[in-house]
């Protein structure tokens, strides 16, 4: 007997044999997958539904060392130990405006760090603010209030007691954000991540993320969204499965020539060799864009038009 006819599909590289009642999707190269990925956290977010994703949280980073500094010493200017700085987008959180990047971002970065936005959500934020708060001046690892030095907020030692500042400290519980800031002014309180250490694990951001789109401001320096994540938990992760807690490296094809993608597939390859694992997919994402705004970057001489529009094949 004949075999039944088939179509072959070539759909954002993956191939596809469609037959008369079924199709089966051979693979996904790992940029397609990652593309996959953050665009549905980027789009899922619901306002009416405490389980949908919240956003993508990225990372703005020159691609050079690839470090998350915890426990080695204080820096002059560094500030809170074991803290990494990042912003949450969504399609209800834009990035459009006079203040594309963040004000912590590396200047000119062209690109950076994409979590992986389950784990941000389950284990890795610390806390998260609705905008910019300095939290490298900020007791508790970033998430409390303003120390009165770079190296007080670096040792996170309470002077009347000898110990460390947690969660539980008054210093720290009077800056958590009680109640739902509603002004630029305001928004210098803490929403409680899954990695805040006051021992009760009462995870916020689901509620940061809701005020925040009810609140929305735009172009001041300081508008964008700022979430703390644990270092000490990222390098955890990075010593037995970097993909746990990162899903990708990204570039935004108007800010990073080709030289500069270059520089981000090198950095990809030392942080493959870093730490024995695959490479990190590096992907492109269009800062214009309000839906969906991850894609898979062209190869050399390939448009973005064609790289992500389907081909058939009969």
């Amino acid at each position: 007997m004949r075999p039944a006819a088939a179509m072959v599909f070539s759909y954002f590289g993956a191939i596809v044999f469609v037959y008369a009642s079924s199709s089966v999707v051979l693979s996904l190269s790992p940029e397609e997958a990652a593309v996959n990925e953050l665009n549905a956290a980027f789009d899922g977010f619901d306002v009416n539904k405490d389980d949908s994703p919240l956003g993508v949280t990225l990372r703005w980073q020159s691609p050079n060392e690839f470090k998350f500094w915890c426990g080695e010493g204080c820096l002059p200017y560094y500030g809170a130990d074991c803290r990494t700085s990042a912003a949450l987008y969504n399609h209800m959180i834009q990035w459009q405006g006079k203040y594309v990047t963040p004000p912590f971002a590396a200047p000119n970065s062209g690109g950076g760090i994409v979590f992986k936005p389950t784990a941000v959500q389950t284990m890795l934020a610390r806390c998260a603010y609705m905008t910019d708060a300095a939290t490298n001046e900020r007791l508790n690892h970033g998430c409390g209030c303003v120390a009165d030095s770079y190296e007080s907020a670096c040792k996170n030692t309470d002077p009347s007691s000898g110990k460390a500042y947690n969660g539980s400290s008054p210093d720290v519980a009077r800056c958590h954000c009680a109640t739902d800031p509603k002004e630029p002014e305001t928004t210098a309180c803490y929403y409680k991540g899954p990695a805040f250490n006051d021992g009760r694990k009462n995870n916020e951001l689901q509620r940061f993320v809701s005020n925040r789109v009810r609140q929305p401001f735009v172009d001041f320096p300081n508008v964008f969204t700022e979430v703390v994540l644990d270092s000490a938990v990222i390098n955890a992760h990075l010593k037995k499965d970097m993909s746990n807690v990162i899903t990708a490296l990204f570039i935004v094809p108007s800010k990073c020539d080709a030289h500069c993608k270059a520089k981000f597939l090198m950095w990809r390859d030392q942080i493959a060799q870093q730490y024995a694992s695959e490479p990190l997919p590096v992907v492109g994402v269009e800062l214009t864009a309000n839906k969906s705004p991850f894609h898979v970057l062209p190869s050399e001489g390939e448009s973005s038009t064609a790289r992500n529009s389907p081909q058939i094949t009969v």
